[in-house]
C-alpha cells in the first residue's frame, strides 16, 4: 500500500497467490521432510506396532435356550476351564518357540452375538502369530462343545448348542501399517509446510517481482546478472570469515540489461533529464560497487563524461581531507575505463563535510562539468549520507537483491528515500 509516497506492510494480508508462492519456494524442502516422515512411519510400524491376526468361527444356540442362558454359556466359552483344556489338547507353541499359556488363550478369545441374530455368536481368537489363530479357535470350539456335553450342569442343554461354522482362515485385524505410514507422512507434510511457511513469512525475503508488486508497485525493473561458471580454484579459494558470511552479488551484469536499466531510469522521471543518480542500498557494501560501475560504463561507452562518487567504502579520514578534496588541492580525480572516480569514504567526518558550503559548491560544480554522475552510497536505514546527497539527485535508485533483502528492510529503506525530495520516489530495481 502506498500513501503519500510511502509504503507499509504491517497490515498487509497474505493472498492465496502469495501463499502458493511460499509453498512453491519451499517445495523441495517439504518433499524431503515428507519422505523422512514416510521412513519414520515405516520404521515405527515395523518396530513398535504389534501385528494382530484373527480367526473367527460361529456357534448357534437353539430357540429353546433363552438369551440369559445363552450369555452364561457364552461366558463359559472364554473361561479358564476351556482355555486350560485347549492348551493341553493342542500342545503347540508360538512361531518363536514360546509355549502357549492359558492366559494367552483367555486374553485372545472373544465372543459376541452376531448383530442380526441373538442366537448366533461369533467366537474369535486374536494373536500376533498368524500360524496358531485358526488352530486355537477351532480347538476352542470343539473343547467348548465337549465340555458342555460332559458336564452335568450343562448336559441337558448341550444338544441345543451346535457348531455353525469353524474358522478356515485368518485376517489381519491390527492397526494398518499403510494408515500409520500415511499418518506419519501427512503429519510431516503439514508440519513442515507450516514451519517453512512461518519461517518464510517471518523472514519476509523478496524473491521476485510478485513480492514487490504486493506493495502496490507495477513498474519494477528486473536486472539480470551475467552468470559465468566459476573455476574450481575460485570455488575452493580460501576466504576470510567476513567474506564467508557476507551476502553475495552476481555482478557484473549483462550489458543489455544495464542499457535497459538506463532507459528505464530515464523513462521513470517525467519531464526531466536524468543526469545525477543516487544509488542507495538496503544492505551495505555488497551491491553498489558492481551496479554503479556497470551503469557508469554504459554512459561512458556512449561518449558521455561520467563520474562515480563513492561513499560506500570504509576508510578512516578526517574532515579536512574532504574539504581539501573539494578544493582540488589533495589529488586529481582518478579515471578508469573512461569513468572518473571520487572516493568519499564513509565516516562520521563525511557527514559534517557534506553540510559544509565548500563541499556543497564542489558537488554542484561537478554536476555542471559531467554529463552523468552516479553517487553510490551505503544502506539508507542506518546511514544519513544517502539523505544528505539525495538533494543533488535527479533519480533515486534502490536495488533489491532477490533472495537476500527482506520486505521489512525494503519498506524502511524506501520510506526514508521517499522523504528526500517531493515527488521523487525511488526507482526500485530487482536484482536477480
Amino acid at each position: 500500500m502506498m500513501e503519500n509516497g510511502l509504503i507499509g506492510e504491517e497490515n498487509r494480508g497474505l493472498s492465496v497467490g502469495e501463499l502458493f508462492r511460499i509453498f512453491w519456494r519451499n517445495l523441495w524442502k517439504i518433499i524431503l521432510i515428507t519422505l523422512i516422515g514416510v521412513i519414520a512411519g515405516v520404521t515405527y510400524s515395523s518396530r513398535f506396532v504389534t501385528p494382530k491376526y484373527t480367526a473367527t468361527g460361529y456357534l448357534t444356540y437353539k430357540n429353546t435356550i433363552n438369551s440369559e442362558i445363552a450369555n452364561t454359556l457364552n461366558s463359559t466359552f472364554s473361561s479358564s476351564i476351556v482355555a486350560e483344556r485347549v492348551v493341553e489338547n493342542l500342545e503347540i507353541t508360538f512361531a518363536n518357540g514360546k509355549a502357549i499359556t492359558t492366559q494367552d488363550i483367555i486374553s485372545g478369545i472373544s465372543s459376541n452375538a452376531v448383530a442380526n441374530s441373538s442366537r448366533t455368536y461369533a467366537v474369535s481368537f486374536s494373536s500376533s502369530d498368524p500360524s496358531i489363530v485358526v488352530k486355537v479357535i477351532n480347538e476352542s470350539i470343539d473343547t467348548y462343545i465337549d465340555f458342555l456335553s460332559n458336564n452335568d450342569s450343562f448336559s441337558a442343554i448341550a444338544p441345543n448348542v451346535s457348531i455353525y461354522q469353524k474358522a478356515s482362515s485368518y485376517a489381519y485385524t491390527g492397526t494398518s501399517k499403510k494408515i500409520i505410514v500415511l499418518a506419519f507422512s501427512l503429519a510431516f507434510f503439514v508440519i513442515s509446510t507450516f514451519v517453512f511457511a512461518y519461517i518464510d513469512i517471518d523472514k519476509g525475503v523478496i524473491r521476485g517481482k510478485s513480492d514487490v508488486f504486493d506493495f502496490g508497485f507495477r513498474e519494477i525493473f528486473l536486472l539480470n546478472s551475467d552468470k559465468k561458471k566459476k573455476s574450481l580454484k575460485e570455488i575452493f579459494s580460501l576466504q576470510t570469515l567476513k567474506d564467508l558470511f557476507r551476502p553475495k552479488t552476481n555482478g557484473p551484469y549483462q550489458a543489455d540489461s544495464i542499457l535497459d536499466l538506463q532507459n528505464f531510469i530515464d523513462g521513470s522521471v517525467l519531464n526531466k533529464q536524468v543526469r545525477t543518480i543516487l544509488l542507495s542500498q538496503i544492505k551495505p557494501n555488497y551491491l553498489g560497487v558492481h551496479l554503479a560501475s556497470d551503469l557508469a560504463k554504459v554512459y561512458a561507452l556512449n561518449g558521455k563524461k561520467t563520474l562515480i562518487i563513492d561513499t560506500a567504502n570504509e576508510v578512516k579520514n578526517h574532515s579536512s581531507d574532504i574539504v581539501s578534496l573539494a578544493e582540488g588541492s589533495a589529488k586529481e580525480i582518478a579515471s578508469e575505463n573512461g569513468v572518473a572516480y571520487i572516493s568519499m569514504p564513509d565516516s562520521p567526518y563525511l557527514i559534517d563535510s557534506l553540510k559544509s558550503q565548500k563541499v556543497d559548491s564542489y558537488i554542484i560544480k561537478l554536476i555542471s562539468e559531467f554529463d552523468y554522475i552516479i553517487i553510490n552510497t551505503n544502506n539508507v536505514v542506518n546511514d544519513s549520507i544517502p539523505l544528505l546527497l539525495g538533494k543533488y539527485a535527479d533519480a533515486i535508485v534502490l536495488p533489491v537483491v532477490a533472495g537476500v533483502d527482506n520486505k521489512k528492510q525494503f519498506t524502511e529503506s524506501f520510506n526514508r528515500l521517499a522523504t528526500i525530495k517531493e515527488n521523487a520516489l525511488p526507482i526500485t530495481v530487482l536484482v536477480k
